[in-house]
C-alpha cells in the first residue's frame, strides 16, 4: 500500500441531531455518511495522521480476512473521494458546487475566523435591527401623507434610466446591493458562531457576476442556525430598502429609488427553488430538496461517463423527474439570461436586432459553459452506488440579471 497523506483540511463533523459529515474543500468533498462508517474512517484517518505505516498496522490489527476488506474498502472509499492520497501528487480537485462547475473564478480571498469578535457582532446586528424597526415606523408615519406618495411617483417617472449617465450609476448600485447581501451572511454567520472560509467572485455561465461565500464549519451547524445564516441576504436587503426609503422621502432623489429596485429584485430572484438560491437551501433544509438535486446531478454525471445506461438515464422513475427539474433550471436561466441582456441592450439603443443578438449571445454562452459544465461533472462523478448520501456545502450566492 505504501505512504499515505490524508488532505490537509479534511473534517471529520457532527451536529446536534447525531448526523456525520465529512468535508475537505481542497478536495471538493462534502459528504453525509452514516454513523458506522463516520466512526471507522475516523479511525483509519487518525492512523494515516498518525504517520505509521498502513501494511504494517493492518497486519498486526486485522486478526482475520473479513477486518482486512473492511480497512481495505475504507482507504478505497477515501482514495476514490481525493481525502488521502500516495506520494507526493496531490490529486485534482473535483466539485460538486454547481457555482464552481459552470462559473469562472476570477478571485477567492480568504477570511480569518474572529471567534473573540462574536459577542460584539451579535450586539452589531441588534443595533441595526432596532435602527431599521425605528425607522420602519417613521416612514410608515410619513408615507401615510398621500403628498408624499404623489411626490415619490412623480419623481419616478421624471427618472430617465436610458440616459448613459443613469444607467452607469446604476451598475455601482447593483454592485452595492450584492455587496450588502452578502456582508448580511458574513455577519450573522459570525455572530452564530459558523465561520467564513472564504469569499469568491466567479462569472457564472461565463457572464453573469456571482459573490460566493464558503464556510469552514457549516455542515455540522444546527437546522435553526442554517436558515438563519440564509436569510440574513434577504433581511439585509430588506433594511437597505428600509434605509433607502427613508432617504427617498426625505430627499426627493429617486437614486435612492434605484437602491430599493435593485435590492427588490435580488430578493424576488433569489426566491427561485429551481436554482441554487438562499430560499432554495431554506427549503433543502425543511424539506430535503438538496439530495434530489445532487442524486439528479450524480446519474447525469454517470451517464455521461457512461456508467449508466442512457434508458435508464432518460426512462427511468427517478431520471424522468430529475432530469425534468433539470431542465426546468437551465430553461428558466437561459430566459433570465436573454431577458437581462435585452434590458440592458434596450438602456442605449431601441435597434430591431436586439433580440437576435441577444438570443445569439445567450445560445453561444450555454454552448460554452454547458462543455465546461460536461468536464467538470464527468471529473466530479462517481458511479452511483459507491455514492454515499451527499450533503454540498452552504452557500450564498447574489446573482446580476438572474440565475
Amino acid at each position: 500500500m505504501g505512504e499515505y497523506t490524508v488532505t490537509p483540511d479534511l473534517e471529520l463533523l457532527t451536529d446536534s441531531r447525531g448526523d456525520c459529515y465529512i468535508s475537505s474543500d481542497e478536495a471538493g468533498s462534502y459528504l453525509k455518511v452514516k454513523q458506522p462508517l463516520f466512526l471507522f474512517l475516523s479511525h483509519l484517518v487518525t492512523v494515516i495522521r498518525s504517520g505509521q505505516n498502513l501494511d504494517d498496522y493492518i497486519r498486526k490489527e486485522c486478526t482475520t480476512q473479513a477486518v482486512e476488506d473492511k480497512y481495505n474498502e475504507g482507504l478505497r472509499f477515501l482514495k476514490q473521494h481525493a481525502l488521502v492520497y500516495e506520494g507526493d501528487e496531490r490529486p485534482k480537485r473535483r466539485t460538486t458546487l454547481e457555482t464552481e462547475m459552470l462559473g469562472h473564478r476570477l478571485a477567492e480571498i480568504g477570511v480569518r475566523e474572529y471567534k473573540s469578535a462574536q459577542r460584539w457582532l451579535r450586539f452589531l446586528l441588534f443595533g441595526l435591527l432596532a435602527a431599521s424597526a425605528a425607522m420602519m415606523m417613521l416612514n410608515g408615519i410619513s408615507l401615510a401623507n398621500g403628498s408624499i406618495m404623489r411626490e415619490i411617483i412623480a419623481g419616478y417617472r421624471s427618472f430617465e434610466l436610458d440616459r448613459p449617465y443613469y444607467a452607469l450609476i446604476v451598475l455601482p448600485i447593483i454592485l452595492a446591493g450584492i455587496l450588502i447581501h452578502e456582508a448580511g451572511h458574513i455577519l450573522v454567520a459570525s455572530a452564530l458562531g459558523v465561520s467564513v472560509r472564504s469569499v469568491s467572485l466567479f462569472l457564472f455561465m461565463g457572464f453573469q457576476p456571482v459573490v460566493f461565500v464558503k464556510y469552514r464549519n457549516m455542515l455540522a451547524a444546527g437546522r435553526k442556525v442554517k436558515i438563519m445564516i440564509y436569510l440574513a441576504g434577504f433581511l439585509f436587503n430588506l433594511l437597505t430598502i428600509n434605509a433607502s426609503l427613508a432617504l427617498l422621502i426625505h430627499t426627493g432623489s429617486w437614486i435612492y429609488g434605484v437602491f430599493i429596485a435593485v435590492n427588490f429584485f435580488l430578493i424576488v430572484e433569489n426566491l427561485s427553488i429551481i436554482n441554487n438560491t438562499d430560499f432554495y437551501y431554506v427549503l433543502c433544509e425543511l424539506f430535503g430538496l438538496r439530495s434530489f438535486k445532487l442524486k439528479a446531478l450524480e446519474r447525469l454525471g454517470a451517464c455521461l461517463n457512461r456508467t449508466l445506461k442512457p434508458s435508464a438515464f432518460f426512462f427511468s422513475r427517478a431520471g424522468i423527474w430529475g432530469n425534468l427539474y433539470l431542465l426546468a433550471g437551465y430553461v428558466y436561466r437561459f430566459f433570465s439570461l436573454y431577458l437581462f441582456l435585452t434590458l440592458i441592450g434596450g438602456l442605449f439603443a431601441d435597434y430591431p436586432y436586439i433580440r437576435p443578438v441577444g438570443l445569439l449571445l445567450c445560445g453561444g454562452y450555454f454552448l460554452f459553459s454547458f462543455n465546461r459544465f460536461r468536464l467538470n461533472i464527468q471529473h466530479s462523478s462517481f458511479p452511483l452506488q459507491n455514492v454515499p448520501e451527499q450533503n454540498v456545502p452552504e452557500q450564498s450566492r447574489a446573482r446580476v440579471g438572474g440565475e
